[in-house]
Order: C-alpha cells, then structure tokens, then sequence
C-alpha cells in the first residue's frame, strides 16, 4: 500500500525548493523570511491534497473522455496522433491553457466557485509554496479543464504528459517572490511579475491576468494587467478566512462565505 508522502512529488518539491527559496531570498520582490505567515498550513497542503487532488482529477477526466466519444469523431485523435510529438505539445500547451484561462475566469466570476477559489488567494504573503496552497476542488476544476480538453481530444500519452510537466512547473514558477522579469516576453508567457498582479488585492488589479503559461490570453481578451515601474502592494481577500487546514477545506461550505472582492469593482467600474 503507498504512503502518504507517495503522494507527493518529494524530489519535485526538493527542486523547487532547491532553486526558488534561494532567488526569493537574493532577488526577492518583497523581501522577508524564508518561512511566511500560514507555512505549518501550507504543509498540510503539500502533504494532503494531492491524494484528494488525484482521485478527483482521475474521476473528472475519466468521465470527460467517456461523455467525448460519443460526439468527437474518431478521425479528430486519429489526426493529432499523427503529428510529430513536438507539434503535439505546442498544440496541446495552446489548447489545455486556453481552457484552463477561461476555467479560472469562471472560478472568479461564479460565487459558487469563488467559494473555493477564495482559499488560493487567501494567501497575503505570495512566494513558490503558495501555488499549493489551494481547496482540492478549487485543483480538481483547474487541472481538469487544463488536461480534459487535450485528453478528450485524443493527444497522445507522451503529449499530455510533457504538457502536464510545463503546467505543474509553471504554476510554481509563476508564484516564486522575485523581481526577475523577462522583459517585453511578459506579454506571451507567464511570469511572476504577470501572475502576482492577478493575486494583488489593489481594485485596479482585480480580475485579471487569469493565464498560467500564455499571458497572451489576457491580452487577447482585455484582463491584462501589467503597469510599469510598479508592483503589487497587497495581497489577499477582503474577507476573513481561517487559518487551519481542515478550516479551510470546510469554509466553503458554510452559509456565508466571501464572495468575489472583485464583484464590487466590477459593478462600479464596468
């Protein structure tokens, strides 16, 4: 029978820890401790999710390719599987992240959703760690929409996979609290700088930059956001959230839960 910790990538977190806690110590974009407010709950995330995380996944996608087969033609996978492994994987990082765009678009704009949501940008203190730190359902919705559009479309194995790599590594990288910035590539890939505004707290940055790797979505669609010689003050949500993890998993749940801080911005501005 697998452990617990089977469930955790160990080596990929060592990685991570490895590379990032030290750019976020030397070239941070906040500077402070290795160690933020809410680690011990942080913990709990990295320990435990990815058992319910995975079930779920698991479950959500299986159903997806089911309900698939009866309306896309089986000439759809034929095609794709006949492309080079390469193109494969452009195509598939193209299409898993623009579902994922507009699945994080619905997890801010739905108030069922941002029940669930709300727990990911709870966080005040953004670093590497806090790209675990979020509701297992919130993760199951994400990764679903990423991986069950290029799984339903017949990519093959390998693709998925490779995509499933950039997807896991990206959605760390883009956290790491670092001042590093890749220039003018800002506005077609994901980065800190273009991911921490999507967590700021300041109303003018409310909504937007919902993209994982393809920044570009956003500027697409009109939600990016990405002001010069300026960064984010605060983070975090309007309303109280708990600290512990079984507190979290459950506040979602109860009768009256934050809704959308951007809700408010949008019925003012928009």
């Amino acid at each position: 029978m697998r452990t617990l910790l089977d469930l955790v990538d160990l080596k990929a977190l060592a990685l991570f820890a490895v590379i990032c806690i030290p750019i976020e110590q030397l070239l941070p974009m906040h500077r402070r401790g290795i160690l933020r407010k809410g680690w011990t709950t942080d913990i709990a995330y990295l320990l435990v999710n990815g058992l319910f995380v995975r079930i779920g996944l698991a479950l959500t996608v299986a159903g997806l390719v089911f309900a698939a087969a009866a309306f896309i033609p089986h000439a759809v996978p034929a095609f794709i599987q006949a492309q080079p492994l390469w193109l494969q994987i452009i195509a598939a990082t193209l299409i898993g992240d623009f579902c994922l765009y507009w699945a994080h678009r619905a997890l801010h704009t739905n108030p069922l959703l941002w029940r669930f949501h709300s727990i990911h940008h709870a966080v005040e203190e953004l670093d590497w760690a806090a790209a675990y730190h979020a509701h297992p359902i919130d993760d199951v919705i994400l990764s679903a929409a990423a991986l069950g559009s290029v799984s339903i479309l017949g990519f093959s194995t390998a693709a998925i996979v490779a995509y499933l790599v950039i997807y896991s590594y990206m959605s760390v990288v883009v956290h790491v609290n670092t001042r590093l910035q890749i220039g003018p590539l800002r506005w077609f890939l994901g980065s800190p700088e273009f991911h921490h505004w999507h967590h700021s707290n300041e109303h003018d940055a409310r909504d937007r930059n919902f993209a994982s790797i393809i920044s570009f979505w956003d500027v697409a669609f009109g939600t990016v956001f990405l002001p010069r010689n300026r960064i984010p003050q605060s983070y975090g949500i309007d309303d109280f959230m708990p600290q512990g993890y079984v507190d979290q998993l459950i506040q979602p749940f109860r009768r009256k839960t934050a809704e959308p801080a951007a809700t408010a911005a949008i019925v003012t501005a928009r």
